[in-house]
């Protein structure tokens, strides 16, 4: 349990997913909930998040005090895995670059995955773009491993226009601890792919926004004592990017790729 315990300070709310029909679709849908915390820059599961006013790369975003980072103006989007397989979020409101960095000057959202003890099946349809999800994980000892795929087609508004918010998404967390000679290791592997995700706005249809692939592979490994910590990770991740615009009927198409 210790390597999934995050610092907190005074202005800092944890949220349990314990329930799973009460779980939003996204984290953005999650954390929105929090006073202080709103949903930032355009519509889409790829939405980011701003903290009492502050946004973009303000805002310190990690999985497992994994920093996740990003070139998009709008800041990190935690939403890559899916909210099922989540043990907590927690928001930190506020300065907070003591604990996590300068890229924490306006507040931290961390997810951390859950630990599966026992078998857990999930499978929920909501009418709001028929939207669709199953998930299934098993815990057994020192092995934890969870799997979760979502799927939404293009919903509309309340005044009927189409909305640009479909997606297509697997994501999947497996997570081992192992207590050996006074030392507690916790090894991470956090898998998600991504397609065909809407970006909404308001200028839709007549400029399309969507990222047809979104990938992200997060490994961590840790080693912790009663006196010290020790943990390494990488998250390699991509970003497909496709703006359509139509100019009197000519349509103009532009894409572009985001590595890290």
């Amino acid at each position: 349990e210790g390597l999934r315990l995050a610092p907190v300070v005074d202005s800092s709310t944890s949220i349990a997913l314990d329930d799973p029909a009460m779980v939003p679709s996204a984290v953005t849908d999650l954390v929105s909930q929090v006073p202080g915390v709103a949903e930032a820059g355009q519509g889409g599961l790829c939405q980011s998040f701003a903290v009492r006013g502050m946004s973009g790369q303000r805002i310190s975003a990690l999985v497992l005090d994994v920093p996740i980072l990003t070139e998009r103006r709008a800041g990190a989007a935690l939403s890559f895995i899916d909210p099922l397989l989540l043990d907590r979020v927690e928001v930190v409101r506020g300065p907070a670059s003591t604990l996590y960095g300068s890229s924490a000057m306006g507040g931290v959202i961390q997810a951390l995955p859950r630990r599966f003890e026992t078998l857990m099946v999930d499978v929920g349809y909501e009418t709001t773009g028929s939207e669709r999800h199953a998930a299934v994980a098993l815990g057994e000892g020192p092995w934890s491993v969870g799997v979760a795929a979502r799927r939404r087609d293009r919903s509309e508004s309340a005044s009927g226009a189409e909305l640009n918010d479909a997606f297509t998404q697997a994501s999947a967390v497996l997570d081992g601890v192992w207590k050996i000679g006074g030392k507690t290791i916790g090894v991470t592997l956090a898998p998600s792919d991504g397609h065909d995700i809407g970006k909404d706005n308001t200028d839709y249809p007549s400029r399309t926004t969507t990222y047809p692939r979104e990938r992200h592979v997060i490994f961590k490994v840790a080693i912790e004592t009663e006196q010290w910590r020790a943990a390494l990770f990488a998250h390699p991740n991509s970003l497909d990017t496709e703006v359509v615009r139509d100019n009197g009927g000519h349509l103009v198409a532009l894409k572009w790729t985001m590595k890290a």
